[in-house]
């Protein structure tokens, strides 16, 4: 529902079907009181009806501008429209034909309405009511045309009448366009450089929502992940510090360090996944990561506690959020981790000889 309310709500143009009024007579009483007395009053009074009209042929064109200064894009239209009206009345042949302009427009050009190839004046600036007279039994046809800038989307509204004989043509010239609100077109066509939406009702119709086209924004597939990686940033981090110090004697100045090089790794990561695939440019990454990680021991079998550390908390994390297979990776990361810390810590497989060890605490005594 808010999908659909966000494809027809907000700034727009919007196109209202034109109404065919009438005025009849219709007798009312009321009550009052005259001299202490209640009197009934027998009157008449006159009130407005609507025909229904008897056909619509519409088409629209839309154009888009995106380079306008404070705005998003707007809306070119070139309407066109053809209502046919027939008079199924027995003793009225007075009319008002009521077609405004669009809501919405900035700029409105070239409106006219023609009564069969004869063009109708206004009496009244902005009045766009036409009286014209039909005679029962007879139909008549006006169209309606007009140039409007405006947007950007463009709707139809029935404004509560029946549909009948019904068809809209749209056709947006740009992409992305999609069909506004929940009613669905009849037919779709697209040639990859515009796209034409058709609506047809032959029968008796109410459409309740408006309708129209507006701009679909596509949504960036690639990089969204980007912003969920970056927030859980500091925690990968911390976890990578913690299974470094759970491993190796860390100074203060090494932590650093190694804090300056992961989210240097990270910036690097954000602007490079822009050109070339995200998990292409983590691994590429991740080489210069892990040499620059070996510098943190003093012996060989520190710097490969190293490497096993960083793979475990940072590469494999970061690489996880990349990959459509987040979970799986996250958790054989967090396996791995764990693992390690058993085998170094309980089982003393990879513990360092106190040779690397003397070797280690002289190079954080010299950091």
């Amino acid at each position: 529902m808010a999908q659909v309310a966000e494809s027809v709500a907000g700034e727009k143009l919007e196109q209202f079907a034109p109404q065919v009024r009438y005025s009849i007579r219709e007798p009312y009483s009321y009550t009052t009181q005259v001299n202490g007395k209640i009197v009934k009053v027998n009157q008449t009074r006159e009130i407005n009806r609507f025909l229904t009209l008897a056909g619509s042929q519409i088409q629209v064109k839309l154009d888009q501008s995106v380079d306008v200064p404070g705005r998003s894009s707007i809306y070119r239209a070139n309407y066109t429209a053809d209502y046919k009206v027939v008079n199924q009345l027995k003793d009225i042949n007075n009319f008002f034909f009521e077609a405004p302009p669009p809501n919405g427009y900035t700029l409105l050009a070239s409106y006219k309405i023609e009564r069969d190839s004869t063009r109708l004046q206004q009496t009244n600036p902005g009045d766009y009511g036409f009286p014209f007279q039909l005679q029962p039994g007879e139909e008549t046809t006006f169209r309606v045309t007009y140039q409007a800038r405006g947007g950007p989307r463009w709707v139809y509204s029935a404004a509560g009448q029946m549909l009948s004989n019904f068809r809209l043509t749209a056709i947006a010239n740009f992409a992305p366009a999609n069909f506004a609100s929940g009613i669905e077109p009849d037919e779709i066509k697209s040639d990859g450089r515009s796209t034409q939406f058709t609506w047809k009702f032959d029968d008796n119709v109410s459409v309740k929502n408006p309708f129209g086209v507006f701009t679909n924004t596509e949504p960036i597939r690639h990089t969204g992940v980007i912003p969920r990686l970056l927030l859980l940033a500091p925690a990968i981090f911390l976890w990578w510090i913690l299974l470094l110090y759970l491993s190796l004697s860390m100074s203060f100045k090494n932590v650093a360090i190694a804090g300056s090089i992961f989210f240097a790794c990270l910036l690097i990561l954000t602007y490079l996944a822009r050109v070339i695939n995200a998990q292409l440019a983590w691994t590429l990454i991740s080489i210069i990561l892990l040499i620059l990680t070996w510098g943190l021991g003093a012996s060989r079998s520190a710097s490969l506690a190293a490497i096993i550390c960083t793979i475990a908390g940072a590469v494999l994390p970061i690489f996880g959020l990349l990959v459509p297979f987040s979970g799986l990776t996250l958790s054989l990361a967090g396996l791995l981790s764990a693992v390690w810390l058993g085998v170094h810590h309980w089982y003393g497989w990879y513990n360092l000889h106190p040779e690397d060890q003397r070797l280690q605490a002289q190079k954080n005594v010299k950091d």
